[in-house]
């Protein structure tokens, strides 16, 4: 028979692996929480695209140069949108009549919603070249080994 003291220190052995079991098991659960957790939100945030055009400017400077460039460019046929936008508001809503554009402004309204098509058109055209050519330079460069690589094949060669 075990004697008293033996039997709580058997209960206590046991109680503490017990305890170290549930706290490790709650620490692995909290763990794996916390990293679904962050791989939903990095899932959400993260972009191939962003993720390529990074990898281009870090590996091409002129590459990058004319990334940014057309990026530019779109930002500017942006903000034009915008700002006929509101002109074409001013032309068409600020009117006499309300909602009826007056003779002599009508010229003015149609000149200024096909600038804002051509506008519209050039602004996603610029964007789509950008994304295109990001993902181009992105394959090509990967695809490409660094010329200090083919540099140091061909010393060892």
């Amino acid at each position: 028979m075990q004697s008293i003291t033996q039997r709580r220190e058997a209960e206590s052995s046991n109680y503490d692996l017990l305890l170290a079991t549930t706290k490790e098991l709650v620490s692995a659960q909290w763990m794996l929480a916390t990293g679904r957790t962050l791989y939903e939100d990095h899932k959400k945030t993260f972009k191939f695209y962003e993720w390529s055009e990074t990898y281009v400017r870090a590996t091409s400077g002129a590459g990058s140069a004319e990334i940014q460039r057309i990026q530019a460019d779109s930002k500017f046929f942006r903000s034009f949108v915008l700002v006929l936008i509101v002109g074409l508001y001013y032309v068409g809503f600020r009117s006499v009549d309300g909602l009826v554009i007056d003779r002599d402004r009508q010229l003015e309204a149609v000149m200024m919603g096909a600038l804002l098509l051509l506008a519209l058109w050039r602004f996603f055209k610029l964007r789509w070249t950008a994304t295109r050519y990001a993902y181009e330079y992105y394959i090509q460069l990967r695809a490409e080994p660094p010329d200090d690589t083919v540099d140091r094949a061909q010393k060892a060669g």
